[in-house]
């Protein structure tokens, strides 16, 4: 393509002295703009080329996705972030190489149906329409983009399946990481609220005097409808609903989960003000068994192994292979 150029640059300036239709040298222009595009490499991996629209079109998607609501980029800049697609771009065409080097493929008929299956998990034709604008695709560089990405993953299944975790390994991981199989205990809260402020310049004084009315008789729920200053659960008797550790304020979470059921706890200061609190409910913790856990902690490790092992063939590939860059970072 980039060899037959200078003969296509030649033929417009036929077009340009013999018809002076700016039409048609526009639309010869874009066309060149677009030949020249697809034309430029910005790698090449054992003879395969990776051209900048391509590369382009990834890195314009992963910017997007990336994006905050202020229109800056999250973790990194635009330059940061492209070295990384062309990377992964690079690894992918060299395990595809391996993969099909290793008779691994599909055929025309498996991308057709998981192509239908993206249109019905994507909401229809229209959207999966609107999702290869978004990437710059039509549908047949979806199709080999689909393809592409179904080879390694069944290369990434070869791996996994020479792949295996012994119960040591899921009994150290489980004995390591206890957090994550400990269900917090949750309590059903209610408050009331004293604001400070210049009407109200001890809301302490106010909490503890109604804490001694509360004890004596008058009920949590009649308190907070007549004196909470919070408008959003006043009415509801100061029900904040169930709450477990994490979710709330910590100030709120300490003083709630050291209390009793039924018990009025003393003023408690955070940064919305004064509260009583009483809890109603409570539901204790738990730790999940290790029988439960071990198919989840088993995926894990796994899933890191085959990620470590993904890399290393691709760095090995990198390594046998000839990787040539453009000079484009």
């Amino acid at each position: 393509m980039i060899g037959r150029m200078p003969i296509l640059l030649g033929g417009v300036v036929v077009v340009l002295f013999l018809t002076g239709c700016t039409e048609e040298v526009s639309e010869i222009q874009s066309n060149l703009a677009t030949i020249s595009s697809k034309s430029q490499i910005v790698a090449k991996v054992n003879g395969v080329s990776i051209y900048k629209e391509e590369f382009e079109n990834t890195l314009r998607h992963a910017q997007t996705t990336r994006m905050r609501p202020d229109g800056n980029l999250e973790d990194t800049d635009k330059s940061t972030l492209g070295q990384k697609i062309l990377q992964k771009m690079i690894q992918d065409e060299l395990l595809v190489q391996h993969a099909r080097s290793q008779n691994i493929s599909v055929t025309p008929s498996e991308i057709q149906l998981k192509f239908e299956q993206i249109k019905i998990q994507g909401g229809g034709e229209a959207a999966f329409i609107a999702f290869l604008e978004q990437r710059g695709l039509d549908r047949t560089s979806a199709a080999t983009n689909l393809e592409r990405n179904m080879i390694i993953e069944r290369l990434t299944e070869k791996i996994r399946a020479a792949e295996s975790v012994s119960e040591k390994e899921i009994t150290t991981y489980y004995e390591s990481h206890p957090e994550e199989f400990r269900t917090e205990g949750t309590v059903q809260l209610a408050h009331i609220l004293f604001k400070k402020n210049e009407m109200n310049p001890d809301p302490v004084a106010r909490a503890e005097n109604l804490r001694k009315r509360i004890m004596a008789g008058l009920t949590f729920e009649e308190a907070a409808k007549k004196y909470s200053e919070d408008s959003a659960t006043s009415q509801l008797g100061g029900v904040l609903g169930k709450i477990k550790k994490g979710e709330f304020l910590p100030q709120i979470e300490k003083a709630a989960f050291a209390i009793s059921v039924g018990e009025i706890s003393k003023p408690v200061e955070s940064p919305l003000g004064i509260h009583l609190l009483r809890i109603s409910q409570r539901t204790d913790g738990s730790l999940q068994g290790i029988s439960e856990a071990s198919t989840v902690i088993e995926k894990k490790l796994l899933d890191s192994r085959v990620r470590i092992r993904i890399q290393e063939l691709a760095d090995q590939l990198a390594r046998d292979g000839s990787v040539e860059l453009s000079g484009l970072f």
